[in-house]
């Protein structure tokens, strides 16, 4: 799109091979130098996480890259972010419960073994904020069931775990998450997720009620 999303030229074809398929619910991320990186997954195996890239807006897509493969369990719904000096991290989902995460120096070209991060939830949303911290959102589906955010000061490196920001911990069930964040001005970010209304349990299917699309208004100081 040239005009902010009111029209929409052709579509490109994103090869997926040798893998099966693939799925992510985030959004592309960009390079210094324009070019557009998509960290997705080999779904439905949900073994490998790749990523492709296009430099030339988006019309054309390189073959897949790896970034992380596991024999056992799973590894899936990736997100991703640049950080200064086309650094990037990527974080994604896993059957452990807990987020995973890789680091790219070169742009993707390459990235580090994946390693099991001390973030509990699944799957997570990657925000580079201002002041050069960064921010993961995620939905947390034990009790307390809610939406939680850490923070790393060392380009994710490590996280403060033990600092650990609940944005909502009132949920009725872990029927919820897949949260993205932006902030809006300094200190206030929004997140919006997907979670169940209270009181629709009458219509409720298969145990659940009516997921609804909502959102949280929030302050980081």
């Amino acid at each position: 799109s040239s005009d902010g999303g009111r029209s929409w030229g052709r579509t490109a074809k994103i090869s997926t091979g040798p893998y099966m398929g693939g799925y992510t619910p985030r959004g592309v991320v960009q390079l210094a130098d324009g070019t557009v990186v998509m960290v997705t997954a080999d779904h439905t195996l949900n073994q490998t996480v790749y990523m492709v890239r296009s430099q030339d807006g988006a019309l054309s897509w390189s073959q897949p890259i790896p970034l992380a493969t596991v024999e056992e369990g799973s590894l899936s719904e990736p997100t991703a972010v640049v950080l200064p000096g086309d650094k990037m991290v990527s974080m994604m989902r896993s059957g452990t419960g807990y987020l995973h995460q890789s680091e790219s120096s070169d742009g993707g070209s390459t990235w580090t073994p994946v390693r099991r991060t001390r973030v509990r939830g699944s799957p997570g949303h990657l925000l580079l904020l201002s002041d050069g911290r960064l921010l993961v959102t995620y939905g947390h589906r034990a009790a307390p069931c809610g939406i939680r955010a850490c923070l790393s000061r060392d380009g994710g490196q490590t996280w403060d775990y033990e600092a650990e920001l609940l944005i909502r911990d009132d949920m009725p069930n872990k029927n919820l998450g897949y949260p993205v964040s932006i902030k809006y001005e300094p200190g206030r970010l929004f997140t919006i997720y997907y979670g169940e209304r209270e009181g629709d349990g009458a219509r409720a299917v298969a145990g659940y009620g009516v997921s609804s699309i909502q959102g949280s208004y929030w302050e980081l100081s």
